[in-house]
């Protein structure tokens, strides 16, 4: 797989976010978007699975987990979460496939 590099996007009230992304940025774009209690290291596998069939991954910590921020007005809202995954979007040439696991599923579909 290509090495990925993180990145930090800005999230609703300035959370920082981290996001792993690697493959190449014109092609079609995936957003994986892990559980409540986990980080964004859950999906390293299928994360190189989609690299190495020529997807562009995005792999990013939901607020509050692995290396993003932890909301300092305790927003942990599925409005807040939604936000900041349209904050990491909007940075995208065209739109994403959404890959989600429990919390990163419900706010997948909520978006």
């Amino acid at each position: 797989m290509q090495k990925s590099i993180t990145r930090r996007y800005v999230g609703i009230n300035d959370v920082q976010i981290a996001c792993d992304v690697a493959g190449n940025p014109l092609a079609p774009s995936v957003i994986l978007l892990h559980g409540g209690g986990q980080t964004r290291h859950s999906w390293g596998g299928a994360m190189s699975g989609l690299v190495a069939r020529g997807y562009h991954v995005m792999n990013l910590d939901a607020r509050g987990h692995g290396e993003s921020q932890w909301a300092a007005d305790g927003d942990y809202s599925l409005d807040t979460l939604v936000g900041d995954l349209q904050s990491v979007v909007e940075t995208l040439a065209s739109r994403p496939a959404l890959v989600g696991a429990s919390l990163g599923g419900r706010h997948g579909f909520a978006a």
